[in-house]
């Protein structure tokens, strides 16, 4: 993994808008997105797997931890297929298999407040949460859709 290198906020803010301005549709998570980001927290975002989007991703600096699913102990869950990084260490992309899938777990877990806070107390607990959202999300797909 990349070291955390201190660069300034408006920098992280240039590259977040490089990815906000693009073609692809990132979707913010992690503890920026359930709230229990402390201000030393990084970025994550995931998106939908393209041969693309990891083309754009690398052309503005970021690098890939690994790919296949299970790619890296962080994010060991079913959706997650391959995981970017920025070269400052602040900003993780989550390269997923369905983002219709993951946007709808991570729905399922925010309304499930208790869980969150588990969910921020060990990278296993966050892997058993998520399997469980996308299983949720991924019948009620199947069922309605």
């Amino acid at each position: 993994m990349s070291p955390i290198i201190n660069l300034p906020a408006k920098e992280v803010d240039q590259i977040i808008d490089k990815m906000r301005l693009s073609d692809y549709d990132f979707y913010l998570t992690g503890s920026r997105f359930f709230r229990t980001a402390s201000a030393l927290s990084d970025y994550d975002f995931f998106v939908q797997d393209s041969t693309g989007v990891r083309e754009f991703l690398r052309s503005i600096d970021f690098s890939p931890v690994g790919e296949g699913k299970y790619s890296h102990a962080e994010y060991a869950d079913k959706q997650t297929v391959a995981v970017f990084i920025h070269s400052s260490g602040l900003i993780h992309v989550q390269i997923v298999e369905s983002v219709t899938v993951k946007r709808m777990a991570q729905l399922i877990l925010t309304l499930c407040p208790e869980k969150i806070d588990k969910y921020a107390q060990r990278d296993t607990n966050r892997a058993f949460y998520w399997n469980k959202a996308f299983k949720i999300a991924q019948k009620f797909l199947d069922d309605y859709t």
